[in-house]
């Protein structure tokens, strides 16, 4: 009795009927690819991590445009010929006889010998990095974990290397621009001067910074300043002796503060005599006189002083106004001569905006000529790649999951077929189906 052809080719109770076929054919495919791990070639991953510096370098004269896409530029340099030239040349790979023998054999490709050891070079890049970050990974693939990394870390060197040249060679058609501006500017100079020269009279230019006028009303201004502060701080010590009485310091000199010792001394022998002899006893009024004595004096010497601040601080005033009105006359006739002045002040300032723009010229054009040998690369070696512990293809995170769906669905599809072709018949599903009817119950 066939089977109906309701019955699929992948069917669960297929499993279930032929337990030992499948895991048969699961065990066989496991056992292929555990003989292909073995059997394929393991390539190891080894990455230099490089930092892109998108700033403005105080040794760079040419700056990057902003617009630019810093990241995928670097991508495509270190993807370039030129830069697998300079990792062949520094890494000696075009002085190898082993190379050179591979090449030889391979000769049916037609390629120099240069241009095949730079394609060999160029086939195990591997670059990573995320849009938007100025972080780079230089990868490379390898055979051997030490190629891989002596091949990454001289990668990196080389995209730091080659970086700094091309800078540098922006760098020179602005160094030529510098030098442009420089013979401008000093051209600029030359003819301002001249216009100055014809322009103002003699005795114009005599009137500079050198004009005895100039400094005697500078020196006057700043002799009348001194003046002044000194008058007005004596009239704030007056007001402070007058108001105040005695503020200590400013009548102080040794004169009162040896009365003033005197005095205190007499006060205190009174103060004993009192204590032992009375009121009324003749010591006391001796001590009493002697007192008033040195109070007197002291009063006397006081307003000496006062008389003596009073008297410098009208000198002061009388010197200041002085001083003041002679500034005055000065400053007058230094006004009008300056109105002389004003058609000149134009030129001069032409002059000196075309002095600045030369001065500038040059100090670009010199900074130019000092920096020409200074580092320009705009790419930083942050960490240098290490030599790979685990294998980059095949890769046990992802081989052992795929060899495992791989051989359930072989293992399902293998019994399926094998299903498919018995003719013999289980169950009352497959008895119903093959004579396509319906079944109601069963019987023991």
């Amino acid at each position: 009795m066939m089977k109906s052809s309701k019955r699929g080719l992948l069917n669960w109770r297929s499993l279930r009927h032929r337990p030992f076929l499948a895991g048969t054919i699961f065990g066989l495919s496991q056992v292929v690819a555990l003989l292909c791990w073995f059997w394929l070639p393991h390539q190891y991953l080894a990455q230099a991590v490089v930092l892109i510096d998108s700033g403005a370098a105080p040794t760079r004269l040419a700056i990057n445009d902003e617009r630019a896409n810093l990241l995928m530029g670097k991508v495509n340099l270190l993807m370039s010929s030129l830069l697998a030239e300079e990792v062949v040349r520094t890494t000696g790979l075009d002085r190898s006889e082993v190379m050179r023998d591979a090449w030889a054999k391979n000769a049916r490709s037609g390629l120099p010998y240069e241009q095949w050891l730079q394609s060999i070079a160029m086939a195990g890049i591997v670059p990573d990095a995320s849009p938007g970050s100025l972080v780079l990974k230089v990868g490379y693939v390898s055979t051997l974990p030490d190629m891989a990394r002596l091949m990454a870390n001289a990668y990196a060197d080389a995209l730091v290397q080659v970086s700094d040249l091309l800078n540098k060679g922006s760098d020179r058609f602005a160094d030529q621009a510098f030098t442009a501006a420089q013979t401008r500017a000093r051209a600029e100079l030359s003819a301002a001067q001249e216009s100055m020269r014809q322009g103002a009279g003699a005795d114009l230019m005599a009137e500079g910074i050198s004009d005895p006028a100039l400094r005697a009303f500078l020196t006057g201004t700043r002799q009348t300043t001194a003046f002044v502060r000194l008058h007005l701080e004596s009239q704030a010590q007056q007001r402070i002796i007058e108001g105040r009485g005695d503020p200590g310091s400013l009548l102080d000199d040794a004169f009162l503060r040896g009365q003033r010792q005197k005095l205190s001394d007499l006060k205190g022998q009174r103060a004993e005599a009192t204590t032992n002899f009375g009121d009324g006893h003749p010591v006391l009024k001796a001590l009493d006189a002697s007192i008033a004595s040195v109070e007197a004096a002291i009063q006397v010497h006081e307003g000496k002083r006062r008389l003596a601040s009073a008297m410098g601080v009208q000198t002061r005033a009388d010197v200041a106004r002085s001083v003041g009105d002679s500034d005055a006359k000065v400053q007058a006739a230094l006004l009008n001569r300056e109105r002389r002045r004003l058609a000149q002040d134009a030129s001069r300032q032409a002059v000196d905006g075309a002095g600045e723009r030369y001065e500038d010229a040059l100090t670009n054009a010199e900074i130019a000529v000092l920096n020409r040998d200074a580092p320009r690369a705009d790419v930083r070696l942050m960490s240098a790649a290490v030599t790979p512990v685990e294998t980059w293809f095949p890769r046990l995170g992802y081989y052992v999951p795929v060899a495992l769906v791989l051989g359930l669905l072989l293992a399902w599809l293998g019994v399926g077929i094998v299903e498919r072709v018995d003719p013999r018949v289980r169950g009352a599903d497959e008895l119903a189906d093959a004579l396509g009817t319906e079944w109601t119950g069963r019987l023991s």
